[in-house]
C-alpha cells in the first residue's frame, strides 16, 4: 500500500487531496505544526460525512522552515504533496510569503532528494505563470515578467524554480498550476476568503477577470 506524505493538509485543498487518497487505496500522513490546526482537516471530512476515514490519518510534526524537523516526517514515504502555501496580496506580507513559499519549498525538496520518493507533486498556481491580453487563454508560453507580478506570484516563481531544480537534480515529479481554487473549507484563509470579502461587499470593482476551479477538480488532477 503506498503512502503519501501530504504538506498543508490542513488547508482546503491538502484536506481534499488527502480524501481522493485514501479513497485510492494510499495510506495518507499529514505534516502539521500545530495539532490544533488538525481540527479543519476533520471539520472539512465530516462534510463528506468521512470522520472514519479522518481517523486513518497519521500525523507527523514538521516545520517547513525548520529542515531538521522534516526527515521524521519522510520515513517510508513514497509521494509528498506539498500544498502548502501562504497566500498574500499585502506588501508586509512579503517577506513571510517568501520564507514559506520559497525556503519552504526549498527545504522540502531537499529532504526529498535523500529519500527514494518516486512522486513529488507541487502545487504551484497560474499566477506563476506569464500574462496575457484580456481575453486571451494564458497557457505555458507566455512569459513571467517580475515587473508586472504580485508579491505572491514572485514567491510562488521562485518557489517553482527550486522545484526544477530538484527534478534537475534527480526528484521525480510535476507541477500543477491551479488558478483561483474555490470549494467547501475554512473560507476565512486562502484563495475562499474572496468569497467572504464578496459576500460582505466591495465598495468598487475593477476591469479585468480571473479563472476559479472547483478543489475537488484540482484534487482529482493531482
Amino acid at each position: 500500500m503506498p503512502k503519501a506524505l501530504i504538506t498543508g493538509i490542513t488547508g482546503m485543498l491538502g484536506a481534499h487531496v488527502a480524501m481522493e487518497l485514501l479513497a485510492s487505496g494510499y495510506e495518507v500522513v499529514g505534516l502539521y505544526r500545530n495539532k490544533d490546526t488538525q481540527q479543519k482537516t476533520k471539520d472539512i471530512f465530516q462534510l463528506y460525512n468521512l470522520s472514519q476515514e479522518f481517523n486513518k490519518i497519521e500525523w507527523r510534526y514538521g516545520d517547513l522552515i525548520k529542515i531538521e524537523t522534516l526527515d521524521k516526517g519522510f520515513e517510508g514515504i513514497d509521494e509528498v504533496y506539498h500544498c502548502a502555501a501562504f497566500i498574500s496580496f499585502r506588501p508586509q506580507d512579503e517577506d513571510r510569503m517568501y520564507e514559506a513559499n520559497v525556503y519552504g519549498t526549498r527545504n522540502l525538496v531537499d529532504v526529498a532528494l535523500t529519500y527514494p520518493i518516486r512522486k513529488f507533486c507541487h502545487v504551484s498556481t497560474t499566477a506563476a505563470v506569464g500574462s496575457n491580453q484580456f481575453g486571451e487563454l494564458t497557457t505555458e508560453r507566455h512569459v513571467w515578467k517580475r515587473n508586472e507580478a504580485s508579491s505572491y506570484s514572485y514567491t510562488k516563481k521562485f518557489a517553482e524554480l527550486e522545484v526544477w531544480r530538484g527534478f534537475e537534480e534527480g526528484l521525480k515529479g510535476v507541477i500543477v498550476n491551479p488558478c483561483i481554487i474555490i470549494g467547501p473549507g475554512d473560507w476565512s484563509q486562502g484563495s475562499p476568503h474572496l468569497i467572504q470579502k464578496v459576500d460582505k461587499g466591495l465598495k468598487y470593482a475593477v476591469p479585468g477577470g480571473n479563472a476559479f476551479v472547483d478543489v475537488r477538480d484540482v484534487a482529482s488532477v493531482m
